[in-house]
């Protein structure tokens, strides 16, 4: 069984607190059928996979962004040095 899976089984069967929203309002407890809970689970599930999905490509295109930004700090230090010894050789 996934976490997921544990997690909701363990959310659905936990008795409730005495001073819980359920035994305050019971009868709001039973507008929310199973199956409509079921269906919520189940799109807070596909809306987590897509953030999951959403952070990786993230940090992907971070480093992408890191590796290009230290190129080019490395190309701007070999001009830099470049133009240095140009100026060297015409001053010399």
């Amino acid at each position: 069984m996934s976490d997921d899976e544990m997690s909701e089984k363990s959310f659905l069967s936990r008795d409730p607190k005495p001073d819980s929203d359920t035994e305050k309002y019971p009868a709001m407890a039973s507008h929310f059928p199973q199956d409509l809970l079921m269906e919520h689970i189940q799109e807070i599930r596909t809306l987590r996979k897509h953030l999951e999905e959403s952070i990786k490509t993230n940090e992907k295109l971070r480093k992408q962004l890191e590796r290009q930004g230290s190129e080019t700090d490395q190309g701007n230090l070999i001009n830099l040095s470049s133009y240095a010894k140009h100026e060297k050789e015409i001053h010399a």
